[in-house]
């Protein structure tokens, strides 16, 4: 397990602050799932800053719990379930989960486990 600590701007002002949880099952496998706090890009930042942040509060590829293959192990992002009925307009960030996993896993295995991560995480935003 390791943290990835981030410069995030919370209330206009500049904090040191974690950006991101990653826990693997061995350091010598492929095998761990994250979950990222994304911040909402300020205008004026170039453009694929603000469409990789539509296309995560739109849920759009790949941000769509649709299953990746790459260099022998398979991918998925999803959106965390807490924003699943929430207007994501006023957001200034957002957490998504992210799990890899050696080899070629089936669609449905993939799926099912990313929900299992996602319904033990808890958002208190």
């Amino acid at each position: 397990m390791y943290l990835q600590l981030s410069y995030l701007k919370e209330n206009n002002e500049v904090i040191w602050d974690i950006g991101s949880i990653v826990v693997g099952e061995d350091k010598d496998n492929k095998n761990f799932f994250s979950i990222f706090k994304k911040i909402k890009p300020e205008e004026g930042l170039k453009d694929v800053f603000i469409n990789d942040w539509n296309k995560l509060i739109n849920k759009q590829f790949p941000y769509n719990n649709s299953v990746q293959q790459y260099e022998g192990s398979t991918f998925i992002y999803k959106l965390h379930d807490f924003y699943e009925n929430r207007n994501k307009d006023g957001l200034n960030h957002i957490y998504f989960t992210f799990l890899g996993m050696e080899g070629n896993i089936p669609e449905s295995k993939m799926k099912k486990k990313i929900k299992d991560i996602n319904s033990i995480i808890k958002i208190n935003d």
